[in-house]
C-alpha cells in the first residue's frame, strides 16, 4: 500500500515553493531543494542541471547494459533503462534526446534519474483524493545523501515542497516527521 498524508495534516506540516509552469519546473524545484540537503548543490542552475541530466543520458546509452533487452539488475536503473526505451514525446522524437534543450517538459523518468545522479531519494506527492496526499518515493536509494519533496500536480507541473518554519534536512521518511 502506498502511504498517504492527510491533506490538512500536509498543510499544518509543509508548504509548496511554487514556480513558473513553463518547462522548468522540475529543474527549478530542484535547484531550490537540493542546495539545502547537499550544499555542494548551492549556486546550481536550472539549465545547468538540465545539461547534466542530458549529458547523463548520453552516458547512460553508451553502457552495454542500456545496450540491451536484459533487465538490469538494480531496480532504479532497471527503470531508468525501460523509461529511456519507452519515453517518446508527442512529436515521436525519444525524449532523452530533446530534454537538454530550455524548456522542454520533464518526465517521471527525468526524476528516476536525477535521483540517481544526486544521490538524493525524490518523494512525489500526488492529490489521490480530496482528503488525501500520496507520497511515492520514486528513487528508494539504498543509501541516499537525504530526500527533497516535490508536488506533483498530475498536469505535468512539479514544485518543491518544503517543512513549514524553515528546512529540516533528514535522512528519514516523509510520513515521519
Amino acid at each position: 500500500m502506498i502511504p498517504c498524508i492527510n491533506i490538512d495534516e500536509f498543510h499544518r506540516k509543509y508548504r509548496i515553493v511554487a514556480n513558473s509552469a513553463n518547462g522548468n519546473c522540475l529543474f527549478e524545484s530542484l535547484c531550490f531543494a537540493l542546495p539545502r540537503i547537499v550544499p555542494h548543490y548551492a549556486g546550481l542552475k536550472p539549465k545547468t542541471l538540465r545539461e547534466d541530466l542530458a549529458r547523463v543520458y548520453t552516458q547512460m546509452l553508451a553502457l552495454k547494459d542500456f545496450q540491451t533487452d536484459e533487465p538490469i539488475e538494480n531496480e532504479l536503473l532497471n527503470k531508468i533503462k525501460i523509461g529511456i526505451q519507452y519515453d517518446d514525446d508527442d512529436d515521436g522524437k525519444k525524449h532523452h534526446e530533446k530534454i537538454g534543450k530550455d524548456r522542454v517538459w520533464a518526465s517521471m523518468t527525468d526524476v528516476l534519474l536525477l535521483g540517481f545522479m544526486t544521490h538524493v531519494d525524490i518523494y512525489l506527492l500526488t492529490l489521490e483524493d480530496h482528503q488525501n496526499i500520496r507520497v511515492d518515493n520514486m528513487t528508494n536509494l539504498e543509501t541516499p545523501r537525504g530526500f527533497v519533496m516535490l508536488y506533483y500536480s498530475n498536469q505535468e507541473h512539479f514544485e518543491a515542497v518544503v517543512p513549514n518554519g524553515g528546512w529540516r534536512p533528514q535522512r528519514t521518511t516523509i510520513l515521519e516527521t
